[in-house]
């Protein structure tokens, strides 16, 4: 489906209608300023003179219509440029997601590599998708990019294991003890099962039996990340027309309690 903002294509609409009347008015008001100069030596006039008058108009008018056929071709130009870059990243952002390990494969410098990559990738997205006019092609890529969130991104995003992140924490036991520990205590305070996830990976890295070295967390440069893909400022744009909503201790549980401990 096609998510256009029809609220930006009325405003230009009703900005060129406008614009149309006032350079009408501009031109009938030089048209009666020209009959009241002449009015008394009007019939005097010869059919070569009234030739000459309206080969005036007609002269501007092909002017003004070149210079904004111009306009809005080069224009066009730089949304089409523009368009078919944004699609590009969308491309990569895709192949950098099939590049990161799930699962047992779970790795913190994959994590980095991945979150890194997003981030830069999700700059380069915004820079071109802002200077897009509001329309159909502005719609596609938010079709584009939406497809890359739901079936790339947060399907990568809810595969990634706690486990193989915590090394020797995993061999020598001291996991189990903190994973019990937190069901335990997740199970205690209540909350609901979408949650339960988030909350119980950071009750693990809270743990103090989890010798994870926090400078290799903290290593994680996670802010571009999570404005560009979790953020409402930018998420709420792509996601226009869309009813979901994205939450990333939902949608990325793992990560969104790496985050909440680097706070």
């Amino acid at each position: 489906m096609i998510y256009r903002k029809d609220s930006a294509l009325s405003f230009k609409r009703e900005f060129a209608k406008w614009l149309n009347v006032v350079l009408l008015v501009v031109l009938l008001c030089e048209a009666i300023f020209l009959l009241a100069e002449m009015h008394g030596s009007f019939w005097e006039m010869k059919f070569v003179d009234v030739a000459n008058v309206v080969a005036q108009f007609a002269t501007a008018g092909a002017f003004f219509l070149g210079f904004h056929q111009y306009r809005r071709a080069k224009k066009q130009e730089r949304q089409l440029v523009w368009s078919a870059e944004c699609k590009v990243i969308i491309s990569k952002m895709i192949e950098v997601l099939k590049s990161v390990g799930v699962g047992d494969q779970t790795r913190l410098s994959n994590i980095r590599s991945c979150i890194g990559k997003l981030g830069n990738l999700a700059i380069d997205f915004e820079e071109g998708f802002s200077s897009l006019d509001e329309g159909d092609q502005k719609a596609a890529l938010r079709m584009h990019w939406q497809d890359m969130y739901f079936n790339s991104f947060i399907e990568v995003m809810k595969s990634l294991a706690i486990a193989p992140l915590l090394g020797d924490d995993v061999s020598d036991g001291g996991y189990l003890v903190a994973l019990a520990a937190a069901h335990e205590k997740v199970k205690a305070v209540g909350c609901h099962d979408v949650y339960k996830d988030y909350n119980i990976y950071i009750e693990v890295l809270s743990d103090r039996r989890i010798s994870i070295s926090r400078p290799l967390i903290d290593k994680l440069e996670m802010h571009f990340f999570v404005m560009f893909f979790f953020e409402s400022e930018y998420v709420n744009d792509y996601m226009y027309g869309n009813i979901s909503r994205i939450y990333m201790n939902v949608h990325a549980p793992l990560l969104a309690a790496i985050y909440e401990v680097q706070k």
